[in-house]
Formats: C-alpha cells, structure tokens, sequence
C-alpha cells in the first residue's frame, strides 16, 4: 500500500493545491484515513440541497456555500440529501 500524510485543506491560499480528495470518515490528526477521489458517498448525517455544487470549506468541512476569499474549489454535486458525488475540480483563486 501507500502511506503519506495528508493535511486538512482550508480556504486560504497557501493550500491552494492541496485539495486531492474527500476523506471516508473523520479522524484524528496523524490517523490513517482512507480518501476518496472519485465517485459516490453517502453521509445519513448530510443535508445537501440536491443538485446542488459542493465545496471545499473552511477547515476541510463540505459546504454548498462558495468561498468569497481565499480560492473556491468545487468538489462534488449533491445527487440527493445524502449522496455526494466526488468530482474534484482545479482551484479558482480568489484574491
């Protein structure tokens, strides 16, 4: 297998690359996390409004609201209130 540390992507510019997927669960810092780069995800806990885009967010946390600083990178579409749909999209820079 590969191993390597990932780090939480936010919205400010010094982690404008670092966006390569979503993780399957949450987990601690330095934990092993399985990360996923394509495809669909269910969440019972999720509330998207369907068809809706989703979006990196402050802190690593999934949002349909779109940054207004830093860089917006779009990555993935509610296909339902509880089904994601991963499509990690290039980052558009902000300011």
């Amino acid at each position: 297998g590969f191993a390597s540390t990932l780090a939480i992507a936010g919205v400010n510019l010094a982690q404008v690359q670092l966006v390569l997927g979503i993780t399957q669960h949450a987990a601690d810092a330095l934990s092993t996390v399985a990360v996923q780069i394509s495809g669909e995800m269910t969440d019972v806990s999720w509330s998207w409004t369907t068809g809706g885009l989703i979006f990196a967010g402050a802190n690593g946390v999934l949002t349909q609201t779109a940054n207004t600083t830093g860089f917006l990178q779009r990555v993935g579409i509610a296909l339902s209130a509880t089904v994601l749909k991963v499509e990690i999209h290039d980052p558009i820079i902000l300011s």
